[in-house]
């Protein structure tokens, strides 16, 4: 149903009941993200990692197959898990910088599954929460300064079929 009201109007216009607009993205804000993850965590420039904007809403990260294959010729699972970790992990992270937050962003648990190989570029799409998740999110920040946030991510192969999926639990935390 959310992605339903998504789809009937531009996610710009999106408001939430309360009149919390959920956060939309730039092209700058993916360049920022990108150069943010290649710059401090190592993995995702051995992934040759990419991120894009599929729409205003979501997070899509790409990578090649070749860096993170397996010995059968398929996506390794590890790198599928992770690509899916920073999907899930970059919304939250450009998400909190649209509302003028900075904190520490961990993974706090994560259930996988894996449907099929992947046999070509790893595309995985994070399409953030639901409105009424967001809103929740926000009031835990502004009561505590710590708040969870669950997102799903999905790796999709080019006919559209599921590969992989991935529900993170996400927390945000005040740092050091």
């Amino acid at each position: 149903m959310y992605m339903d009201l998504l789809m009937s109007k531009p996610f710009s216009t999106f408001v939430a009941d309360d009149q919390t607009e959920m956060p939309g993205f730039s092209a700058a804000d993916a360049a920022e993200l990108q150069a943010f993850l290649l710059h401090n965590i190592p993995l995702a420039a051995a992934m040759q990692l990419q991120v894009t904007l599929p729409d205003h809403a979501s997070l899509m990260l790409q990578a090649p197959l070749a860096p993170n294959i397996n010995d059968k010729g398929s996506a390794f699972g590890g790198a599928s898990a992770s690509l899916m970790t920073l999907a899930g992990w970059g919304w939250l992270w450009l998400a909190n910088r649209r509302i003028g937050l900075a904190r520490d962003i961990v993974i706090a648990a994560a259930e996988h599954s894996y449907q099929q190989p992947v046999y070509e570029p790893l595309r995985c799409r994070c399409a953030g929460p639901s409105a009424p998740a967001w809103q929740k999110y926000q009031q835990a920040m502004a009561r505590r300064d710590r708040a969870r946030l669950s997102l799903s991510c999905e790796i999709r192969l080019a006919d559209g079929s599921l590969a992989a999926a991935m529900t993170g639990h996400y927390a945000t935390l005040k740092g050091a």
